[in-house]
Formats: structure tokens, C-alpha cells, sequence
């Protein structure tokens, strides 16, 4: 039996040891969806606890962030990007991102009126908002948005990208019989 504190290996990264902190939502980005200071000094502390990695979560367009939560979708986000795996590379961590939509589990108020976009309109059970039935190329469109802020992570101090499909958000939404109604695929 592996030993939680021995060497591990994902795909071609090596971790010191089996501990990885989960993405979580802190809110604690700007409201222009910027890195803030006082992300850099959570990431700063938590890097130094002894974690192998650390995943941060980040929106792969405006429609699909929630309120306060990092965005991806944007050179302007490159520089918070890079700092914030810097601080974490720092505390011998590496820094893994959890590429996000929120999918019919967010309001119009947070887009200036702009409706969630989801599978089907099938209203959230959390925010009681009905979203806008996608289009086919509103599809296309976010599944390049995933693409670009992968890229873009990558390129900035990211070791590793992660997909998320879960909590009945975006992905998981299109995986649900329950709230995918379509009929053109």
C-alpha cells in the first residue's frame, strides 16, 4: 500500500507526495475576475502546508463565471495567471486549474441581464433562473473557450489543467437526462 506522503506520479508530473488541495470557490477575485492580493496571500499560505498541489478554479468565459470568480477567458488575466503559480511554485507546490462553467447554476444579475446559457431551459434548482437553450454554435464557441483557457494557463505557470463535469454544473448539465432535453445530436 502507497504511503500518502511518498513521491507520486500524474501522467508525466511528479508530486512529492499524495496530497492535493480541491478547487474551491473563495471569492475572493476582483470583481473584473483579476487574481487579488488576497488570493496571493491565501495561495501563499496554503503552498507552505506541505500540499503536493493545489487546484485553483477559473472561469472559461463571462457567461459561465459565477460572481467573484477568477476568469480565463483573457490575455488581461495572463499576469494573475503567472503570479499566483509563481507564489505556489514557491512553496514547492504545483499549482493544477480547474476550468469551470457554471452552466444553468447562475443568475442574470451576475451578467448584466444576460440570461445562463445551458443545455436546455431547465430552470436551476438553486438559482430559479431559467437559462438560455445554447445554440449549436454557442457550443462550438465554449468548447474553444475551454481550449483557449487550458492554453492559456499553460503557458503561464499552470503544471496541469483539470476538466470540471461535476456538481450539475455546465458538462455534467449536458450529461443529464434530467435537464439535457435536446434533440439535435
Amino acid at each position: 500500500m502507497n504511503n500518502l506522503y511518498t513521491q507520486g506520479t500524474l501522467g508525466k508530473l511528479t508530486l512529492k507526495n499524495r496530497w492535493i488541495m480541491l478547487a474551491m470557490h473563495t471569492g475572493y477575485a476582483n470583481q473584473n475576475g483579476t487574481f487579488s492580493e488576497r488570493d496571493f496571500a491565501f495561495y501563499k499560505e496554503r503552498s507552505s502546508g506541505g500540499a503536493a498541489a493545489i487546484t485553483l478554479v477559473g472561469g472559461v468565459n463571462e457567461i459561465g463565471c459565477q460572481d467573484r470568480m477568477h476568469r480565463l477567458d483573457q490575455d488581461r488575466y495572463n499576469e494573475g495567471i503567472r503570479k499566483v503559480s509563481q507564489i505556489i511554485h514557491e512553496g514547492d507546490c504545483k499549482v493544477f486549474m480547474q476550468l469551470f462553467h457554471a452552466g444553468r447554476n447562475n443568475t442574470a444579475e451576475c451578467h448584466q441581464g444576460r440570461l445562463p446559457l445551458a443545455p436546455s431551459e431547465v430552470a436551476s434548482p438553486i438559482y430559479r433562473t431559467t437559462p438560455k437553450e445554447m445554440t449549436e454554435a454557442e457550443i462550438q464557441e465554449t468548447i474553444g473557450d475551454f481550449a483557449k483557457a487550458a492554453k492559456r494557463c499553460m503557458e503561464n505557470g499552470v503544471d496541469c489543467v483539470e476538466v470540471s463535469l461535476s456538481a450539475g454544473y455546465l458538462l455534467s448539465q449536458f450529461l443529464s437526462p434530467l435537464v439535457n432535453l435536446r434533440t439535435d445530436y
